[in-house]
């Protein structure tokens, strides 16, 4: 996948079962590629949560998370 100039690895990921994404990057590329991600995300309404909003996310969903519902 190319975005804004960096070559990314790209794995589909649905941890709470809507569409997402992990991207890597290398080092050099990573603030370059946040601040275009975040730009383009202004059109969308995009914002910023943390790993814990995440994990209330999945929990609504009833998905399990390994090393915590699941040991």
């Amino acid at each position: 996948m190319l975005v804004t100039m960096f070559i990314t690895t790209h794995f589909f990921y649905a941890v709470t079962g809507e569409l997402g994404w992990e991207l890597f990057v290398k080092r050099d590329g990573m603030l370059p590629l946040y601040e275009a991600i975040t730009e383009a995300g202004k059109d969308f309404g995009m914002v910023k949560f943390g790993k814990f909003a995440l994990d209330t996310l999945r929990q609504e969903k009833g998905m399990r998370g390994w090393g915590r519902e699941v040991r």
